[in-house]
């Protein structure tokens, strides 16, 4: 299972983004049920990762501690141990990637 980032058309403009990238190992993780309705909502899962018109690096994520996802939910950042978390659940374990439009967080 993957997202095929360039199917979205969201991405197709000049940006900027900011981009969460779930962890490969996630996907390996879930159930053919849990995996079924990611594939079967898969617009609205992309769109829950993707913060439009803005360029947020980590120390932005934690100096502003909150975005609007494209899906219009709110994420919440924190840290924690030196860490930074989404929604105080998933751990940012790579940040700051620069791409041509924006910026990936992994």
């Amino acid at each position: 299972f993957s997202l095929r980032l360039l199917e979205y058309k969201e991405l197709k403009g000049d940006g900027p983004f900011t981009i969460f990238v779930p962890h490969a190992d996630l996907m390996s993780n879930l159930s053919q049920d849990e995996l079924a309705r990611i594939r079967a909502h898969r617009q609205l899962v992309f769109r829950y990762h993707v913060v439009g018109c803005r360029r947020l690096r980590s120390e932005d994520l934690l100096e502003q501690g909150y975005a609007t996802a494209l899906s219009g939910h709110p994420l919440r950042f924190s840290e924690r141990e030196g860490s930074i978390y989404l929604n105080d659940f998933a751990r940012v374990v790579s940040s700051d990637h620069e791409a041509v439009n924006g910026i990936l967080h992994f």
